[in-house]
């Protein structure tokens, strides 16, 4: 596959590139997990579920800090920390809400009233003060050297790089 950028230098200048080309331009593909580049850079995610870290107990905290400095002082090769923001839709639990209410044979009026009341007030809520929610990320990068790889072929080639690529990736 080559480059989609050099691509886009021989369409009209009428033509207007994709917003997901240019900035995913640099990518070759994304599998088995990592993002991979047309210089054969590799990138896995690991997702991090975050701790209240002020909720502990001292000793908990104590316990955190020298894992992470210790994970730090051992990290010889590439990380990022990546955060990303994202909006929370409610609208198709809302919606399966109103379907069951509406489904539900024998349900109590005072049940009813009370159903309508939340749907009204999470409408109300998503219009007014819309949800995000974090997600915490850490990038690990490897770029593999293929001068060090031997291969028969061009598929056996391509295979030993992707498993070199995950092996060390995952190894991280």
């Amino acid at each position: 596959k080559t480059n989609p950028r050099k691509k886009d230098k021989d369409l009209p200048l009428d033509h207007e590139p994709s917003p997901f080309r240019e900035f995913l331009g640099d990518i070759k593909e994304i599998k088995h997990h990592m993002l991979r580049y047309y210089d054969n850079t590799f990138v896995m995610f690991a997702e991090v579920e975050p701790v209240n870290y002020f909720l502990l107990s001292q000793d908990e905290q104590e316990s955190i800090d020298v894992t992470f400095e210790t994970w730090l002082a051992q990290t010889d090769y590439n990380v990022q920390f990546y955060l990303q923001n994202r909006y929370i839709d409610l609208s198709e639990p809302i919606k399966k809400m109103q379907e069951s209410m509406k489904n539900a044979d024998n349900l109590h009026p005072n049940t009813i009233s009370y159903g309508e009341s939340m749907i009204e007030d999470l409408l109300a809520w998503q219009h007014n003060s819309p949800i995000y929610e974090t997600k915490r990320y850490l990038l690990f990068t490897h770029k593999v050297n293929t001068a060090d790889i031997t291969a028969d072929n061009e598929e056996e080639l391509e295979e030993k790089i992707v498993d070199k690529a995950f092996g060390e990736l995952h190894r991280r």
